[in-house]
């Protein structure tokens, strides 16, 4: 099986809709908006945009694309309290692709360069949202 964004975003919704996250995928990637008020907690969308290509032999070329993460939690009366909840799931999302990469499929590596996160408030919501991005680098035919 080749390598394509795919098959590597297939992999990254597998791990957070697994134990011992159990995360539930939104409706949209695009946002959170057509979640509604009663939606459950712990809402994630995931996409990748291309990156750069280094071309190889063969038709084969050495990708790193970016995959943008987003989780979103319900503030629950304790601003605090979810800001901290959503910083370890930062920590515990990103070792969880980082070892999937190298360990589990060995499909692709994170550089170390190129990870960035943050936490925001969108305006008028009643949830918090951890924005993760990940450059993943691995090889796939052109």
């Amino acid at each position: 099986m080749a390598t394509t964004p795919d098959v590597l975003l297939n992999r990254v919704r597998s791990l957070m809709v697994a134990a011992p996250f159990s995360y539930v995928e939104a409706v949209s990637s695009e946002d959170f908006i057509f979640q509604g008020s009663g939606s459950s907690d712990a809402r994630f969308r995931v996409k990748m945009s291309g990156g750069t290509s280094l071309g190889g032999f063969a038709y084969s070329e050495d990708r790193t694309d970016v995959l943008e993460f987003e989780l979103s939690r319900h503030i629950a009366a304790d601003y605090v309290a979810t800001h901290k909840t959503l910083v370890r799931d930062c920590n515990s999302v990103t070792a969880a692709i980082v070892r999937d990469g190298h360990q589990t499929s060995g499909l692709y590596a994170v550089p170390d360069n190129g990870r960035t996160w943050d936490v925001v408030a969108p305006a008028g919501a009643s949830y918090l949202t951890l924005r993760l991005t990940v450059p993943l680098n691995y090889e796939t035919q052109v």
